[in-house]
């Protein structure tokens, strides 16, 4: 990960998933994590977001594929195998085994002490977790559209308002080794 030599300034390799789920992935040297630091946010920002410019794998088709399907999404129109492959990443999150948190406020615009930094991503509807140890506070706030989270083995801690008003979470299944629950993880 780390990819320094003498007195050069500290700097950690990005890893991506590719396409797509377009997940970056980055070492975090201040919680010594690997951490999920930017995925498909919103649907309404495929178009802008998933370039060439700004993810060194995506090719021409890609990034057509990408500006097209949010639009075919809301519009009820076909759509192509690429186009719907980004959507289902956009709505359905799954973050793998190795990527041990998330950055905070990545998906709710919200900190862990409960600070706004941003706009919780609405469009969200499903989460998995397979790797991250900690559940942070307030870490889904405000998602209204997630309705199913899956969190995985090595998950033991459940942090404070953790999917507070996510008022349309259905379904939460948890492994046994979630142990640990901050206050209310689920109101509102």
């Amino acid at each position: 990960n780390n990819i320094n030599k003498g007195s050069q300034q500290l700097s950690y390799i990005k890893f991506y998933t590719g396409w797509p789920s377009n997940l970056t992935i980055q070492y975090n040297p201040k919680t010594d994590k690997n951490e999920l630091v930017d995925y498909p946010a919103s649907l309404d920002q495929l178009g802008t977001k998933f370039t060439m410019a700004n993810y060194p794998y995506i090719t021409q088709d890609s990034e057509n594929a990408a500006s097209m399907a949010y639009s075919n999404y809301i519009n009820g129109l076909p759509m192509s195998q690429d186009e719907s492959d980004i959507i289902a990443s956009a709505l359905n999150v799954i973050v793998p085994s190795g990527v041990e948190s998330v950055k905070e406020g990545l998906f709710s615009g919200v900190t862990s002490d409960g600070t706004a930094t941003g706009i919780p991503n609405t469009t969200l509807q499903t989460i998995t977790l397979n790797g991250c140890q900690k559940i942070t506070p307030h870490m889904f706030e405000g998602c209204t559209g997630l309705i199913g989270a899956y969190i995985g083995d090595n998950t033991q801690v459940l942090g404070d308002y953790a999917f507070k008003d996510c008022t349309s979470l259905m379904d939460v299944e948890a492994s046994p080794s979630l142990n640990t629950f901050g206050k209310a993880p689920f109101i509102g």
